[in-house]
Formats: structure tokens, sequence, C-alpha cells
């Protein structure tokens, strides 16, 4: 019997034994094989987060962030002593004395979850946490909470406590894509992580255990809840008094959303965001805390947005009232009216832009970004109406027109010859060209040989000789054609492409004189910036540096310059452009109350409205229209819609800016002349301006008729056309 006792006891002993090796064996083999699993432990050195890249305008406010995760990493030293002592307090009580594993709360956490069924506790330390979220999968199993042990010993074993701490608070994510101290202060409180008090930091510290549930947007009852076990676990610690405590708990929650940045300058953001993603790629403009300053002025940004929204708004309402009125005229039944088509909401772009640098101050795409991603101010392609006269008078200068020279504002008629148009005459009547008519094709024939062409004025009306200020003050159609005519539409092309129209293709014709090639709102801007910059083009830019995240310059852009006409070219000119806002189309300008010049731009068929001015420091264009091109509707100018908007605009963004006048450069002399003949007058001549000419092509005859009624007709002769001597 004692035998059968010893032989039982010896074989149990060697089972237990057996399995106990096997247990052994199992156990190193397991743990060498989630070593194997584990990231390489040089990761430990290599990482770094995903940080929030910021875009900055030129003054250095923050305008936008891109982000997967929205993130901006912080010294422990930056990160107050009451939030660090609130996350301790709530997430880990013994942080500072055990070695990255806390076994008494793992085994009480095991005991509730096998109690419950499922987990329900997890029993993580501050630094298992770090483990889990910056190197390890969210997946709850066994393998991965031994991984997670592991892992923790391992940044225990690399890195400090203060090391640790400052990683997670960094980490960990509060809600609202806010991940890290920092980004969780400006969401919630609109603060930087360093100036919060502690009920700002005791909420915060109550977030991340389940952000969705204790955040104050979602539930006020919840967040002071879980604010106050914070800081009762704080005040349990020694970490606060009794007294901060209760002052604490009564400190009022937010409860309003802190606008992030994000509202304004969306086509901007994209306009450069397409430049710099392919050159640093997705991971790096998303993930790598770049620091991108831009040349926009965002308070600037606003007020276009602002201005833009408001007036295209207004136009709708108008035109909703307008189309109700025309269908109660024509006595419409309410069913047919229902059936009328839908007027989608017009669009409108606006592009402000430094002459002197070329840099991109504002840039409105269209009205609502998340509706519509199309840069009508970088991408669409319109014809410019008269906005692009100012090339063909820029190029007439340079060829030696003067503004006093006379142009004749009389009718046109061209007969295509096969290559080109001829013009037969100034009129549109055909009994006196002694034309036969019939060999004019078809209009839908692709033969222009013999087709007759009779390009007429906006107004539909005649003036007669007119001096080549009046000419463009008042966008006399048939005075550009004349011009264009004379200096060829190669050479016009040729000018517009070194003064900034480089990409769109220009019709080699004398409808180019109208306007009739697309083009896009920068190369109009452009132009109209080489005639306010003296002569100089500018190559626009929006990103003046780029730095990662350790501060280092990745790129550094800088003005480029190019002089395509010469300072006295650029001067008369802009003296010229003058012409249209002091006594021309442009006359609702005048109201901005500083020197300014610019033209006006209204399509054929009025479903494009141009406004392009400028002052010495800044060049703005604005285009009003449908994007399907339709009409915008009966008399309808750019004069009464657009110069408005442009008005109101500049009034804003240069209210805080010094006025300026356009520099006058050497070589120009100025005269007194008729301003109906252009011809030298004498000091009483009640028609006297002061006109500037290059010095060698003022007229040398005076004008001897003086006080004589105006031969003008009252369109022209209205408005004060005096260009007064700058100094």
């Amino acid at each position: 019997m004692e035998k059968k006792k010893v032989f039982v006891w010896k074989t149990v002993s060697l089972i237990l034994f057996s399995c106990l090796i096997i247990f052994y064996v199992s156990g190193i083999t397991l743990f060498k094989r989630y070593l194997r699993e584990l990231p390489p432990f040089r990761m430990l050195e290599r990482y770094q987060p995903s940080l929030t890249t910021k875009i900055y305008d030129i003054e250095g406010r923050l305008i936008r962030e891109l982000f997967t995760e929205r993130r901006t990493t912080v010294t422990l030293s930056a990160i107050p002593v009451d939030l660090q002592n609130a996350i301790i307090a709530i997430e880990d009580t013994h942080f500072f004395k055990h070695w990255g594993v806390y076994l008494p709360r793992i085994i009480s956490a095991m005991f509730f979850n096998i109690k419950a069924g499922h987990i329900v506790q997890g029993g993580s330390t501050i630094t298992q946490q770090l483990a889990k979220v910056c190197f390890l999968t969210r997946e709850r199993t066994m393998q991965r909470k031994i991984k997670e042990l592991m892992f923790a010993l391992l940044l225990e074993h690399k890195y400090t406590k203060e090391e640790i701490l400052e990683m997670y608070l960094n980490q960990i994510y509060f809600g609202y894509g806010a991940y890290g101290v920092e980004s969780a202060a400006r969401i919630y409180f609109g603060k930087h992580i360093r100036d919060l008090n502690l009920p700002e930091c005791a909420l915060l510290a109550g977030l991340p255990r389940a952000p969705n549930r204790y955040s104050p947007f979602r539930s006020l009852e919840l967040a002071e809840r879980r604010r106050a076990i914070v800081l009762y676990r704080m005040e349990k610690l020694g970490f606060i008094t009794m007294e901060e405590k209760i002052k604490a708990n009564e400190y009022p929650i937010n409860t309003e959303k802190i606008l992030s940045s994000g509202k304004y300058a969306s086509y901007f953001i994209e306009y450069i965001r397409q430049q710099l993603e392919p050159k640093y790629g997705y991971n790096v403009l998303y993930k790598g805390g770049l620091s991108v300053f831009t040349t926009l002025d965002l308070e600037m940004q606003k007020k276009a947005e602002e201005v833009v929204d408001k007036a295209l708004s207004a136009f709708d309402e108008k035109k909703k009232k307008q189309i109700e009125q025309e269908n109660k005229e024509e006595d419409k039944l309410a069913e047919e009216a229902e059936e009328t088509e839908e007027i989608p909401p017009v669009q409108g772009a606006l592009l402000a832009i430094h002459p002197q640098t070329g840099q991109i101050r504002a840039m409105v795409g269209g009205r609502d970004f998340y509706k519509s991603q199309f840069n009508r101010a970088v991408q669409a392609k319109r014809q410019p109406g008269s906005a692009f006269k100012p090339i063909i008078y820029a190029t007439a200068i340079d060829k030696e027109y003067t503004a006093s020279s006379i142009i004749e504002d009389l009718p046109l008629t061209f007969q295509n010859d096969g290559e080109k148009w001829v013009l037969l005459g100034n009129t549109t009547d055909f009994a006196t060209l002694h034309i036969d008519t019939t060999t004019i094709p078809a209009e839908d024939s692709p033969d222009m040989k013999g087709r007759i062409w009779q390009p007429g004025n906006w107004d539909s009306k005649c003036f007669g000789p007119i001096t080549l200020r009046r000419a463009l003050s008042h966008s006399r159609n048939t005075c550009a054609i004349r011009l264009i005519h004379d200096l060829t539409p190669g050479t016009v092309i040729e000018y517009a492409r070194k003064m900034g129209v480089d990409k769109s293709f220009l019709g080699n014709n004398l409808s180019l004189a109208l306007g009739t090639s697309v083009i896009t709102m920068m190369e109009l801007t452009r132009v109209l910036s080489t005639i306010a910059n003296g002569g100089i083009k500018t190559k626009p830019y929006a990103v003046i540096q780029v730095k990662n995240r350790q501060g280092t310059v990745l790129e550094s852009n800088i003005p480029q310059e190019t002089e395509v006409l010469s300072a006295q070219t650029a001067y008369l000119a802009i003296n010229l452009l003058k012409g249209v806002i002091k006594s021309g189309t442009g006359w609702r300008a005048r109201r901005l109350g500083r020197p300014a010049a610019g033209k006006t731009g209204t399509t054929q068929d009025l479903n494009d409205l141009w406004f392009v001015g400028f002052t010495p420091q800044l060049v703005a264009a604005v285009w009003v229209g449908y994007d399907d091109h339709r009409s915008l509707g009966k008399k309808i100018t750019s004069s009464g819609i657009v110069v408005p908007i442009w008005t109101d605009f500049m009034l804003e963004a240069l209210k805080d800016k010094p006025v300026l006048k356009f520099s006058i450069p050497e070589g120009l002399v100025f005269e007194k002349v008729n301003k109906e003949n252009g011809l030298l007058t004498l000091k009483d001549d009640k028609n006297a301006i002061y006109e500037v000419f290059l010095k060698g092509t003022e007229p040398t005859t005076y004008d001897f008729t003086l006080n004589i009624p105006s031969l003008y007709p009252k369109e022209l002769s209205s408005g004060d056309d005096s260009i007064m001597i700058e100094e």
C-alpha cells in the first residue's frame, strides 16, 4: 500500500514537472515569438507622431491646418502642472512608482472582466496606453495585451518618466479631431495649452477615456460629472486643496465650439495644396508638421469673401423678383410658372495681387467651395470683353500714339477675302459700298470668303472723331478695332504675351479687340499688374516659405521680375486708365477716394461682367457670370454690378494703407490741351485739361476756338476729364 502511494506521488510529480517544463518551454517560445513580432526597438528612436501642417498668412496669422490627426506637439514644460497632475490622477495614480506595468491594477481588471464576461476594464498604465496608440494595433486580444506589456517595459527602459508623459500628452485623442493637449486646448477653449486654468485642465483630463461621451459639446451634465471625478481624485492625492476643488467645480463650462481655422480662403488653400502635394507627397503635407508661410492677407481675404457673397446674394434676390414680376406681367398660370427653368445662383470671382512682388493677397474662386471646387479665379477661361482693351491701348502708346491722338468712332464694315478681314468703309450701308451681298455665305457656312462683319459699340451709337483718352474711357469698340487694325492683331498678341497672357490661346483676328478670346482672371490681373508696376511684369505666387517640423527651410520663393514695357509707356497707360474711373464707365469707383485706374468689361451676350482696377499698392479683378454662360439679363453692365463690388473690396482692403500716387518717370511732359481735339490750348479754354506725353510726342499745334459749345454728345461731355499733375 505504501509502495502504491509512493508510485502515485511519483507519477503525479512527474506529470506536474512535465507540465511545468511544457509551460516553460511554451512560455519561452511564445515570449520569443511575441518579441519578434514587436516593432523594431529602433522605432523608439525614430518615432515621430503625425503632426498638423499649418498654413499662415503674410502676417503670421493661422489660415488653415492640414492633417489626418490634428496635432501640435509641445514640451512638458509648456503643459500646466495642473493638467499633468489631472491626467495622472485619473489615468495612472502610480505612474511615477511602477516600471511600466502595475500588476495590482491588471489583476483587478482581470477580476472585473471575468465577472462581467467581457472586457470592461483595461488596467493599462500611461506607458501601456502610449505603447498601444503609438506602436501597436487597437484590437482587444490576449496576444495584443501581452505585446503591450512587453513594449511598455521597453519604453520604460528607453525613456524617463517625464519623456513618456510628454509623449503621451502629445499623442492621446481628445475628440473632435484633436490629438494631443495643444490641439485639444485650441478646440475646446480657443487657447494655447499654457493658458489653461485648473477647471479647464480637469475637463481635458477627463476626456481621453471616452471623448464623445464626456464632451461638453454633447452633454454638459456628463462633462461636469466627469470633471468633478477628476477634481476629486486630484484632491485625494494632494494635488489640490479642498477649496480649489470646490471653486473649480463652480467654474462654468464652455459649451460653444470654438471656430477653428478653415472658414476662409478655401480656394486659396486648394490652390497651394495643388502646388505642394506633388513636391512633398501626401504623407509629408498632411502628417509632417510643415509650416507654410503664404502671401495671403487673411483680413483682406475675409473682406473679399464677405463683399462678393453679399453682392451676389443681392443679385440673385433681385433676379428672382424680376422673374416673378415678368411672370405676373405675362399673366402666366401658377402651374406654368412652377415649370419655369430654375435660375442657378450667379457666380463670381475676385483676385487681388501686390503689383510690386506678384504676391497673391486675396483669392475668391466662387461662392461656396464645398459645393463647387472649381476655382474661377485661376481655372475658368472667359471672354474678357472690353477688359482686354488696356493691352491694345498700351501697345498703341508704345507705337507712338498719344492720349490726344484722334481716332474715329464711326461705323465699320469689313469683308473677308479668304485670308483676312478687309476694311470696306466707315458705314454699314451696303448701298454706299457697292458690294455684291449675294456673295455673303450663310451663317453656318465654313467658308469665310465674302462674309461681312459689322462691329458696333455697346450702345449702338457713334460719336465721330474723338481722342484716344475718350475712346478708352467710354469703351468705344469701333475705336479699339481701328487700333488693332492699324497695329495688327499679331502685334497686340505679342504685347499680350509679354504683359502676362502667357497660356491662353489668342485668336489672330480683329475681334480680339472686343475681348473674344477666352483667358483666365489670373492672366488678366497680371496684365494690369504689369502696367501698375511701371512696366515690370512679376510672376504671381502664393507660397513664401515652407519649413519642416524641425524648422529647416525646405522652400523659399522671392519675386520674379521682367521688364516688358518702358516706365514711360506704363505711366501713360495708367494715366489713360485713370480716366476710365474719373469720367468713364468706371465712374462708380470714384468713391474709393484715392488715385486709381482700371477698365470695365461686358461681353456681347451679357454673360461676363468684369472690372480690373488698381492703385499703386494693389491690383484687383472682379468677375460675375453664370457657369453655363447664360446671359445675366437685360440692361446689365459691369459699371452697375461689378465696379461696386471692386470698390467695396478696395475700400476695406486699403482702409489702413497710406494714400499713394502713381510715380511719374523721367522723360514725360505735361501740357494743357483741349480735351475734345487734343490740341494745345490757352489758359482761358473751358475745355482745357492737363495731359501727359512722352517727351517729343506732345502736340505742337494750338486750338484757338475757345469757349464754343461742346461738339461732343452729352454722354462724352459729362464728367471731369482733368488729369491733375501728381507731385
